[in-house]
């Protein structure tokens, strides 16, 4: 007699494996390719920003400070303090935007920094600061100025679109410190211009420094450069000093709650969403779909004796007496309840009503033998158990032989 056939589990290959995948992961890597390439891409230049000297939009001023570049100009940027004051010396022209940036202790230790300043659509805070001799005057009746003035930067320029704003120089008794004002395109009630010469500190640091005050930024912008003289007006003023100084305060430098988050590039975020919908793509793609049911045949086919006696013996392994009793209950109730005309979800009370009534035995012993508890161990428990399925299969008789036979 031979014994049962040996069954081989076959495990797909590697080779098998990498064919099956090699699509899905090619994809992947392709995007993530393009998004690395997205990211690197925005992050060298910040794809907008105020007047800041980095920027290659409309509102940025990248091409002033490439064109007095080519001129010999060095043009660093700053964008902390501390950079700021590494950078600058007596002989360095600081150029000061986004001064609304800057609370009055951050003004006050700019102020205590040596150089000329060129400050750019300055703040009230930072006009008092580091311009006391300006005070702001309302909005110019035009956009667009002639110079109107001696000052070689503004004459040589002409007419430039920096009426937005215009100042008037103070009372002598509040300009403290300042020596001269001159007066650069003038409109109703004051000047678009001013520089004046402003002296700080005291005793043997005492020295004198030029600030200048231009209303507007257009001239730097790079989509204003085309406007009447906006680009030579913003080459005369940046470019007065070999060594110039762009400092741009980041966003929230006075208040320091700024996250990591806000230092990434915009094309981080864009290139994290390309790669979120490929992949919900790739998942679509690549999802199980529920079809009608395929019939198989079985590889080895496992009669009902040997499939019985191989869970008897990992019971009798595990010393599980209950979980087996529990077993050949369940296997008695699902063959008589048909008979007694029984539903799976009886109850209880109605399965011991019937079966005592159909075999003529005592409810008490019925109940013992269906709802009991095996309680034996050791080599007692295998006999216990022979005898309990001993009579389950007389009271299966019984019942479906109609009742007991005395």
């Amino acid at each position: 007699m031979s014994g049962p056939t040996p069954t081989t589990v076959v495990t797909p290959s590697l080779s098998r494996q990498w064919r099956r995948w090699r699509g899905p992961v090619a994809v992947i890597a392709a995007l993530c390719g393009v998004a690395l390439l997205l990211a690197w891409g925005t992050a060298g230049s910040q794809a907008e920003g105020d007047l800041d000297p980095e920027a290659v939009d409309s509102s940025g001023s990248r091409a002033v400070v490439s064109i007095v570049a080519d001129q010999g100009v060095s043009v660093t940027p700053a964008r902390d303090l501390d950079e700021l004051n590494d950078a600058v010396t007596d002989d360095t022209l600081t150029v000061v935007t986004q001064s609304q940036r800057l609370d009055v202790d951050q003004l006050d230790e700019l102020a205590a920094m040596p150089g000329d300043l060129l400050l750019v659509e300055p703040s009230a805070a930072a006009l008092d600061t580091l311009a006391p001799g300006v005070a702001p005057a309302g909005e110019a009746a035009r956009t667009t100025l002639e110079p109107r003035c001696s000052l070689p930067a503004a004459d040589a320029a002409g007419a430039a679109t920096v009426g937005a704003q215009v100042y008037t120089p103070r009372d002598s008794d509040d300009a403290e410190g300042t020596t001269t004002v001159e007066e650069c395109y003038p409109s109703v009630g004051g000047a678009a211009l001013l520089r004046l010469d402003v002296e700080t500190g005291t005793g043997p640091d005492a020295r004198e420094r030029t600030v200048t005050v231009l209303s507007s930024g257009d001239p730097l912008r790079n989509g204003r450069l085309r406007d009447a003289g906006n680009a030579a007006l913003a080459l005369n003023l940046v470019g007065e000093s070999a060594d110039t100084v762009w400092f741009i305060p980041d966003r929230g430098i006075s208040s320091g709650q700024s996250s990591v988050w806000d230092l990434l590039p915009r094309g981080f975020y864009l290139a994290v969403a390309q790669v979120g919908v490929a992949a919900v793509l790739l998942l679509l793609w690549r999802a199980r779909r529920l079809g009608p049911l395929v019939h198989e045949r079985l590889a080895v086919v496992v009669s009902a004796t040997e499939t019985t006696e191989g869970r008897a013996r990992l019971y009798q392994a595990r010393r599980a007496s209950q979980r087996a009793a529990d077993a050949l209950r369940a296997g008695f109730l699902n063959r008589v309840r048909p008979v007694l005309g029984l539903t799976s979800s009886a109850t209880r009370e109605e399965i011991l009503l019937t079966l005592t009534e159909r075999s003529g035995r005592d409810r008490a012993e019925i109940e013992s033998l269906l709802y009991g508890t095996q309680t034996n161990k050791g080599r007692s428990a295998d006999a216990d158990l022979v005898s309990f399925a001993e009579k389950l299969d007389e009271l299966e008789r019984e019942v479906l032989g109609g009742g007991r036979r005395g």
